[in-house]
């Protein structure tokens, strides 16, 4: 955490410097790290299997999960959370969180070689006889992002950008393409209360 993080300015005009709203006025940043974190993992699960029948075995995974966390490791590769002042605003789900997994998986005992159906005696069914065939296949929706975020427009002196304003417009367009993936009018970056109130925006 930044314990020695400005309190925000209280208007659009306070022209109040950065050190003057410190605790600490005569420092400048001053990291403490804490090895806690506050989590939660909720999941269901499913698998399907098919036993050894004519030489195939199978089997079909299924994970709906959730993953919550204020800090997936250190800040998540930010140096500072976005406002030590309001640590629950970095709760949230996990940077790691997949939401849907699906896996599958098969092993085929190939008919060739001795005691099998081809090929069966000889060299040639020594040689190539109890091989198998298998294949993994894995399917997962992708991980969180974090909404955009505005820079240091409170002057808070934070090492990484704060959060914005969400406007409750979703994020996502009504046709969605690769060129036009995020709805913009979900985020307001520009709003004046940004320069001295924390947006609303969580990690």
């Amino acid at each position: 955490i930044y314990i020695n993080q400005p309190v925000y300015p209280t208007s659009a005009t306070d022209t109040s410097s950065i050190a003057s709203r410190r605790p600490w006025p005569a420092y400048g940043p001053i990291q403490m790290e804490m090895n806690i974190a506050n989590s939660n993992y909720n999941s269901l699960e499913g698998k399907l299997t098919q036993r050894l029948s004519r030489g195939l075995t199978t089997s079909l995974g299924f994970t709906w999960a959730k993953s919550i966390d204020d800090g997936s490791g250190d800040r998540d590769g930010l140096l500072w959370p976005n406002n030590s002042y309001q640590l629950y605003k970095e709760r949230g789900v996990s940077a790691f969180d997949v939401p849907i997994r699906v896996t599958g998986n098969f092993v085929y005992d190939l008919p060739v070689g001795p005691g099998k159906a081809y090929v069966n005696h000889g060299i040639l069914g020594a040689v190539i006889g109890g091989y198998q065939l298998g294949g993994i296949f894995t399917a997962y929706t992708g991980l969180p992002v974090s909404s955009p975020t505005t820079g240091d427009l409170a002057r808070t002196g934070t090492a990484n950008s704060l959060y914005g304003d969400c406007t409750g417009i979703s994020p996502y367009p009504t046709n969605r393409t690769l060129q036009n993936w995020w709805n913009g009018a979900a985020f307001d970056n520009t709003n004046p209360l940004l320069t001295y109130n924390p947006g609303n925006c969580g990690r």
